[in-house]
């Protein structure tokens, strides 16, 4: 007897069921905040009140965009909230959650705040690719 082939679309459900329920941390229960650059290496950690309630405030005003599927954004920087889970970052004000599928991307409306709170307000950044505009912007 042959083993059955696994059901894909119903897996690929469950993982995005699984990454949507994470994508949105709540405010309270992230307790501290972890910034690296593309190598790992820690920029900086913050878990002051004043410093999180900000960082909250600006998380949840993300807002999912679409991308060209050819578009490959260079992730300069990994924000680690705690508990919860990996984000690569562009200060252009892109992000994803670290998973198998890349996707849904996010933007932060206010970049240049958002970047100065994560300590990356003086740091050389990878360009965006010619093209990768997000489809609400074309």
């Amino acid at each position: 007897m042959c083993a059955k082939k696994p059901n894909l679309p119903a897996i690929v459900l469950l993982a995005s069921i699984s990454a949507c329920a994470s994508l949105r941390l709540s405010g309270p229960q992230v307790v501290r905040v972890s910034v690296r650059d593309s190598n790992f290496k820690m920029i900086g950690t913050f878990d002051d009140q004043r410093t999180m309630t900000r960082f909250r405030q600006l998380w949840l005003t993300k807002r999912i965009v679409a991308f060209p599927r050819s578009c490959k954004l260079p992730w300069a920087f990994k924000i680690d909230p705690e508990p919860g889970s990996r984000w690569l970052y562009h200060p252009a004000g892109y992000m994803v959650m670290l998973s198998y599928f890349e996707e849904p991307y996010f933007e932060i409306p206010a970049k240049d705040e958002f970047n100065d709170l994560l300590g990356l307000a003086n740091r050389e950044v990878p360009l965006l690719p010619p093209g990768c505009v997000p489809d609400a912007r074309r």
